[in-house]
């Protein structure tokens, strides 16, 4: 409790400094406006004008009547103008004073200022693909879901939304290893969402669709519209970014000056409404504000299952002068709140009242400071960012329960004895699940940056501290009118459950040398993980995660072929990352076994009586430990007149992914037949002590979570792009990727055969060194051909997009186990003698016929279309159609011809947006 005492005094004293900005000296600022003309004096909006001084770099967009103004600090500045059908300009000024400067630009048909509206793929250290405003625009996303088919390997898919969208980077498939999920770390403004603390369950299988524990971030929740850029970081990040494993997700959100923006989408699934604003004060505060909405259904024809989310965020950025020094914070109060329902349909003639709600709230406040100490010194900044958040989810349900017969449930809680209670014939069961979680996070960060031997070195050193804790009350619901009978659990608050805390400190330099023509840069970084307030029998308490990152690029010399250059780099890299497991993986609900000893009713007379014998169970594996990825690439690059192209070859292995594995467990416990069972009266219940009782043995089975999962990932992406030709003002983008993937258990799994023995459950496990683990491959094109007419403002373009091959394989799987365990829970050799016994030679499982038979699926192709023209000067009306063209070739399979074809037919949808 000291240490959390210290850490809220800490975060105090730093929202007090952050929002103490009157102690805080402003630095004076001087105006300067440009108005931009054309050689008619015709005013030129949408003109992109970049300020560049020694301490600050500024870009805007002028209005429709072609004027920007920028608030600076008198130095000198590089003023540089953009836009498209004009010829760019570049000039030098020294602001002394307020000034207006007026521009005339040139038009010209033979400069096209590029229009990206697909991802593009970094030249850095590391493979990321960039996603800007104008693809996400042109893209037309209701979820951050959809921005997902701009990645190599990705395609266009219809918007499921009453269903969870977890992050998969690299990979083909899924099949419930939530691992790779929940190892795609999201940023937004450079702050974590952090879902360590999310425990929500659902005490009905209501909720199965919407489970978000332990998976990692639901892209549903994130909204598009405030974005300004997106870098997805699929290869090796740098050591300031860590517990993660498979990727991260950069998300800039827009600040500073926008015009009053307004979205409508409508597709056959979704309505969505986005309204937004930014503005740049005299004062030198940028303000933006915004706020959303959106409304999906399942299906068009169903109003009872539907999702639901608004958002809403008010952002600000500002500079001060402290000691001579610039320092700029960054804050953010951001509200996301959604809403799962599903409900019975009144409309099909059966009455039934079951319903399920599962909504979630979640309120931020960051605060990002940083303080520039200048270029000419050895310490280049230092960055404080804070962030909280806290969690508002509540599932709740209604189900009618109807049930066979007369059946008791139990009301002890702990090992032993207890009385059970008869449960009415049928009855109506309402349950809540009450979640809070609490996520605060810290990091505070330097730069320095030097020269030595004519190496140039910039080092980011740092230490990062991240608290997550649920303060709800848990699982609730009358325990005499369960929602599902044979529960296994008990209702647990889960503010008993202690904190998540996560300390890590990093160091990582970036090198760069010339050596003659050739360029040099390394990356070398180590991070360093340790997970506080552990209790000392989780081996994870005393372990300290080491993760060393480096990557290197070789810059070739550029070689001189016709009128141009090749420029060619070649970039290696190699990482070792950690997920560390979350709240409900390391503290998992009690399984509790329940045998009914004694179940008497007499229908005639009313008296009843239940006795079970209970048997509780803590499923903490204070084994685990936090899954490992280790992760290889290398990445060509080569670009000559304006033609970029890239390949990257990668391979990633994580064998201690977390996964539930099947255990069983022999119990014994008296048993007394019904016929046997004689009411006293005196008593008020059955004598037992005269009654006769037999001794049975039961085998129970359960589960818990084992660092016990194989992901694979190998692959080759590739993408490739032309300049925008200038006759047809045409681009052609040209990305995909080969992946396989491959899924298996790395620990033995038990296994019992589903047969009985002379009417008895059967009394044996296998245990089996391999479980029914698969290996996915596909080979994944997309040509995307992009063309933007000036004269009409409009932007068309055709994704052509498919599957040269897909392969599913299922893995070979060993009949035989290797050990088996039996009723008295003791592990034995499975031995030829073993087959042969009549009890144990049930374990031997058949295996499929399918099992290393590789399903071959060929050639598909897709043709989806989208078009945006601008209808006036403050209107864009858009629209795309999804596989309005495709074709499916059919193939064969286990000696059957399969025809496949578009099951969904087109998918379509409209948007049209304001900027007033």
């Amino acid at each position: 409790m000291t240490r959390i005492y210290q850490i809220i005094q800490v975060l105090l004293a730093t929202l007090t400094i952050l929002f103490s900005s009157n102690t805080i000296a402003q630095s004076p600022s001087l105006q300067l406006k440009f108005v931009l003309v054309d050689s008619n004096n015709k005013a030129i909006n949408d003109a992109s004008i970049q300020i560049t001084g020694a301490k600050e770099s500024q870009l805007k967009v002028s209005d429709e009547k072609g004027i920007v103004t920028f608030d600076l600090k008198a130095d000198n500045y590089t003023v540089e103008v953009f836009h498209i059908g004009y010829i760019g300009q570049q000039r030098k000024i020294n602001l002394l004073e307020s000034q207006s400067v007026s521009m005339t630009l040139v038009p010209t048909t033979n400069i096209l200022e590029e229009m990206v509206i697909t991802a593009t793929e970094s030249k850095g250290l590391t493979s990321t693909s960039v996603i800007n405003r104008q693809a996400m625009e042109h893209l037309q996303p209701s979820s951050f879901a959809d921005l997902m088919e701009l990645l190599p390997g990705g395609q266009a898919k219809d918007p499921v939304l009453t269903g969870v969208n977890p992050a998969l980077i690299r990979e083909t498939g899924k099949g419930g290893y939530d691992t790779s999920s929940l190892g795609v770390q999201f940023m937004v403004d450079g702050n974590i969402i952090n879902s360590n603390a999310d425990m929500q369950v659902s005490s009905s299988s209501a909720g199965s669709k919407v489970k978000t524990s332990s998976i990692g971030v639901d892209m549903r929740g994130i909204s598009t519209n405030d974005i300004e850029s997106v870098e997805v970081v699929r290869g090796i990040p740098g050591a300031s970014y860590g517990d993660l494993t498979s990727g991260l997700i950069k998300i800039n959100r827009k600040i500073g000056y926008t015009p009053l923006q307004a979205r409508f989408k409508v597709d056959g699934f979704s309505k969505l409404y986005y309204v937004g604003k930014g503005i740049d004060t005299k004062t030198g505060w940028k303000l933006n504000s915004s706020i959303d909405f959106l409304d999906a259904k399942n299906e068009p024809r169903d109003i009872y299952e539907n999702y639901k989310r608004i958002s809403a965020s008010l952002r600000s950025e500002k500079t001060f002068m402290i000691g001579g020094y610039d320092l700029n914070w960054k804050a953010n109060v951001d509200y996301n709140g959604t809403i799962d329902n599903d409900k019975f349909d009144p409309d099909t003639g059966v009455q039934n009242i079951d319903n399920f709600k599962s909504s979630k709230q979640n309120f931020s406040l960051g605060n990002n400071l940083k303080l520039d100490f200048g270029k000419e010194s050895l310490f280049k900044n230092v960055t404080l960012n804070t962030y909280l958040s806290q969690g508002i989810e509540d599932i709740k349900g209604t189900v009618f329960v109807q049930q066979s017969g007369r059946n008791a449930v139990p009301t002890g809680n702990e090992t032993g004895i207890s009385e059970g209670v008869f449960l009415p014939a049928s009855y109506i069961s309402e349950y809540k699940t009450e979640g809070r979680p609490l996520n605060i996070n810290a990091k505070l960060q330097t730069e320095l940056s030097f020269s030595a031997f004519d190496i140039k070195h910039n080092i980011e050193a740092g230490v990062e501290f991240r608290y997550s804790k649920n303060n709800g009350n848990g699982e609730m619901y009358d325990p005499l009118k369960p929602p599902t009978l044979g529960f296994t659990r008990r209702p647990r608050p889960f503010n008993e459950v202690p904190a998540s805390q996560l300390l890590s400190t990093y160091i990582g330099d970036r090198m760069e040398y010339d050596l003659g023509n050739h360029h040099l840069q390394l990356y070398a970084g180590l991070r360093l993980s340790k997970m506080l307030g552990i209790d000392k029998e989780f081996s994870i308490s005393d372990r300290v995660f080491a993760e060393p990152r480096v990557n290197f690029q070789w810059g070739l010399p550029q070689i001189k072929l016709g009128q141009d250059y090749l420029k060619t780099d070649i970039t290696v890299g190699y990482g070792e990352l950690y997920k560390q497991p979350t709240l409900s993986l390391l503290y998992p609900q009690d399984r509790y076994f329940d045998m009914l000893q004694v179940s008497y009713f007499d229908p005639q007379t009313n008296n009843s009586y239940a006795q079970f014998y209970t048997y509780r169970m803590s499923l903490e594996n204070y084994n685990l430990i936090g899954a490992k990825n280790s992760k290889r690439e290398v990445r060509v690059d080569f670009e000559y007149k304006r033609h970029k192209f890239f390949v990257t070859y990668f391979d990633e292995k994580m064998n201690t992914g977390f996964r539930d594995m099947t255990q069983f467990m022999g119990f014994e416990y008296q048993r007394y037949e019904s016929k046997d069972v004689v009411w006293n009266n005196e008593l008020g219940r059955p004598d037992l002590d005269n009654t006769p009782s037999s001794q049975k043995k039961i085998m129970s089975q359960y589960s818990h979570t084992e660092n016990g999962s194989n992901t694979f990932k190998e692959g080759i992406e590739f993408g490739y792009s032309s300049p925008r030709f200038e006759s047809i003002n045409t681009r052609f983008t040209l990305n995909g990727a080969w992946f396989k993937t491959t899924y298996s258990n790395s620990a033995p799994i038990l296994h019992r055969p589903g047969v009985s023995v002379n009417g008895q459950d059967y009394m044996y496990a296998g245990i089996y060194a391999d479980d029914n683990g698969y290996r996915k491959s596909s080979l994944v094109y997309n040509l995307i051909v992009d063309t933007y007419l000036p004269s009409l403002d409009m932007n068309i373009s055709a994704s052509l997009q498919g599957d040269i091959f897909r392969r599913d394989l299922n893995l070979n799987r060993v009949a035989e186990p290797f050990a088996y365990i039996g009723i008295d829970n003791v592990v034995h050799p499975y031995t030829d003698e073993s087959a042969k016994d009549p009890m144990l030679q049930h374990l031997i499982r058949p295996v499929s016929k399918t099992d290393g038979m590789e399903e071959r699926k060929p050639f598909t192709f897709n043709a989806n279309f989208k078009i945006s023209k601008r209808i006036y000067k403050s209107v864009k009306a858009s629209m795309f159609v999804n596989r309005l063209f495709t074709h499916y070739q059919s193939y064969t399979y286990n000696g059957i011809k399969v025809n496949r074809k578009d099951a969904n037919g087109p998918y379509f949808g409209m948007e049209i947006n304001f900027n007033i």
